[in-house]
């Protein structure tokens, strides 16, 4: 099944039409037609993030119909203009969900790359959270240590995902390119901390 597929598909399951998808994803009617339709077949990383947490799914539930046996995440991140939720508490929760992988031998490397995968779009995700946050003036203290604090787990999870990968299964220079990635969020981090 086609990406424009899929995203009908999972639209009409949830009685949605293509107006309200489009409102609750923050893209235009016409964009979303256009995924729909094919005539944008790859549409930009971002998109199907929008898309997907308008669905309330991961995004790479829209790129393929079968995923490694890990566990589906049950609560999204929050987009900074959503009302304000408990980042920690839901970092927390993914991490729970997902560390029993770090230490299944049996988890072959298709799904210990998915497992780092998800572990890095999180982190990007409360990355993103993170920087605008430090510009948003009516954040509490709270709520930014939470974000913080998130954000400082998720580096820490991304990290031992990454590194049993290479442990288990070497490291191409995808994953040498992640751990640049890491570094810098953790650099944007460490300017706050």
């Amino acid at each position: 099944m086609e990406l424009g597929e899929r995203i009908a598909t999972l639209r009409e399951e949830r009685a949605l039409t293509q107006v309200e998808l489009a409102k609750a994803a923050r893209i235009s009617a016409s964009t979303l037609s256009q995924i729909e339709s094919g005539k944008v077949p790859r549409p930009h990383v971002g998109t199907i993030r929008k898309i997907a947490r308008a669905l309330g799914i991961e995004p790479a539930a829209l790129r393929s119909i079968e995923e490694p046996a890990l566990p589906k995440a049950k609560t999204p991140l929050p987009d900074i203009t959503q009302e304000r939720r408990h980042w920690k508490e839901e970092a927390e929760q993914f991490i729970s969900e997902h560390e029993p992988f770090l230490h299944d031998d049996s988890l072959t490397e298709v799904a210990s790359g998915e497992l780092v995968r998800r572990a890095n779009i999180r982190m990007k995700e409360v990355h993103q959270n993170f920087s605008e946050a430090r510009q948003n003036e009516d954040f509490s203290l709270v709520e930014f240590n939470d974000l913080a604090l998130a954000f400082e787990q998720l580096i820490a999870f991304t990290k031992a995902a990454v590194d049993n990968h290479k442990q288990r299964f070497g490291a191409p220079e995808v994953w040498e390119e992640l751990e640049r990635v890491m570094s810098n969020a953790e650099k944007s981090y460490g300017t706050v901390s």
